[in-house]
């Protein structure tokens, strides 16, 4: 068994790669909500279930090493095919109805190379087997060491590889790695398979053609980034999973959200300099509009990529201090006191839920000063169904003795951002009987859901010319 030991941690650790790196191929078009995480999860496990039961079937055949090999090599070369078909494929897919797009999605993406990765254990299995006495042995430990392989691909691809080298040569390593291994482990090697490999790499090295508008791209393990200039508009984007995040003018490097302006009406000039503190940076050029009102700026940013996306393409100022951290993080260990607490942090179309809990909110007061002001920006849905979360936001801050009004740039809710802002409350309420997020109970990622799947199909119906 030794001498498979190698192909057994690739294979474990592989099949995370392609469950890792599948989510982040369809987070351009589809988010990373809730929905394309249960769609590949789903996917996943059921090619798995496919690929154990086939597996299990090829096993009691004969020649079973030229069998794996085969398996092998075919899943490498799905594997590699991964960033071919979410480029020229997936879009096509995205304009049925966006939920079964999402499954439809994950399955041609994933559970080919998934199904045959199954396949491989019970194979794997049945060579190492020496007899029935030894069949119980010998099985929890090639899927104890493809567990280990799964763990340790899982942390490499997140802390290294992905935010690195991105994802598509991610997963062409994986495939190179995967292919050599197994020839080397069974020591079979055909030259028409090989060939077969090699064509499947170069169309797929081929793939993700920069925009000529592009500025700056980087697909890593937190989602696509990209800044693009039209220089017909003489516009600026900051864009996270082709959603746009941050627009600015090249003209005047303001802003040209009505979200921002709506802020820059709402906070006057301070006569005496005053400490703002902003919940995701963005852009920054939230962080520089403050600025230029006399107030002494915290960005925090969990980002790092759009940290120097803010320096370096939206003229972030050096008198801003920033810091690459989670939002959550950042509260619990917060000494400051301020002025103005802004929380801006939509990735995409989602909310960190996270952050805007009773317990976070408890230390946010904390670091409020008596009349400081906390302003939340927040998709337009008030109503529900689609208003659902933004009910359960609002009974939160209420619950945490917060004083809200309510702003929106836009009677059409499809096409608006609505701002929370709250002051403190001296007012108690002990009984309140309204759903509230707690760490807890963290309802509102759920109570989201719908609102963000609007925004994202709203995204590929006018964004992208999709009906």
């Amino acid at each position: 068994m030794k001498k498979f030991i190698p192909l057994i941690i690739i294979e474990g650790a592989t099949v995370m790669v392609v469950e890792l790196c599948g989510a982040k191929l369809m987070a351009p078009i589809f988010g990373g909500s809730l929905f394309v995480w249960a769609a590949i999860l789903a996917i996943t496990l059921s090619a798995l279930a496919f690929g154990y039961y086939y597996g299990g079937v090829l096993s009691s055949k004969t020649n079973l090493n030229n069998k794996l090999y085969q398996v092998i090599v075919i899943a490498s070369c799905f594997i590699a095919l991964m960033p071919f078909i979410s480029f020229y494929i997936l879009p096509y897919i995205s304009y049925i109805n966006f939920k079964i797009a999402v499954l439809l999605s994950a399955f041609v993406l994933i559970f080919i190379p998934i199904f045959l990765l199954g396949c491989t254990t019970p194979l794997l299995i049945r060579i190492n087997t020496i007899s029935i006495e030894t069949a119980g042995s010998t099985s929890g430990k090639i899927y104890a060491i493809s567990t280990v392989g799964g763990i340790v691909s899982t942390l490499l691809c997140g802390f290294i590889l992905i935010p690195f080298i991105g994802l598509k040569f991610t997963l062409l390593i994986f495939a190179i790695v995967l292919f050599l291994t197994g020839t080397l482990s069974l020591k079979v090697f055909k030259i028409n398979s090989t060939l077969i490999l090699i064509v499947v790499f170069v169309f797929s090295i081929k793939t993700y053609a920069r925009s000529p508008n592009a500025l700056y791209a980087n697909c890593g393990v937190l989602g696509e980034i990209e800044v693009t200039d039209y220089n017909q508009t003489h516009v600026r984007q900051l864009l996270i999973n082709k959603i746009v995040q941050t627009e600015m003018d090249l003209n005047s490097k303001t802003s040209t959200s009505d979200y921002i302006k709506m802020i820059d009406t709402l906070i006057p000039m301070q006569k005496v300099k005053s400490n703002a503190l902003i919940l995701g940076l963005g852009g920054g050029l939230l962080a520089n509009l403050l600025d230029n009102k006399n107030y002494k700026v915290d960005g925090v940013e969990f980002d790092a990529r759009i940290i120097d996306a803010a320096k370096d393409f939206f003229n972030l100022k050096n008198s801003i201090s920033t810091y690459c951290e989670d939002a959550r993080y950042f509260i619990n260990n917060c000494n400051e006191k301020y002025d103005l607490i802004i929380f801006d942090l939509f990735k995409a179309e989602e909310q960190p839920s996270h952050i805007i809990t009773i317990e976070s909110l408890s230390k946010v007061k904390e670091m409020l000063n008596k009349d400081g002001l906390i302003v939340i920006n927040w998709h337009g849905y008030i109503k529900k169904p689609l208003g659902e979360g933004t009910q359960i936001l609002l009974n939160t801050l209420r619950k945490s003795q917060f004083k809200v009004v309510i702003r929106s740039s836009s009677s059409k809710e499809d096409y608006s951002n609505t701002l929370i802002i709250a002051k403190n409350n001296d007012i108690s309420i002990n009984s309140y009987l309204e759903p509230v997020n707690t760490d807890d109970e963290p309802i509102l990622e759920f109570a989201n859901a719908k609102a963000n799947l609007r925004w994202r199909m709203n995204y590929l119906r006018f964004y992208q010319n999709r009906n």
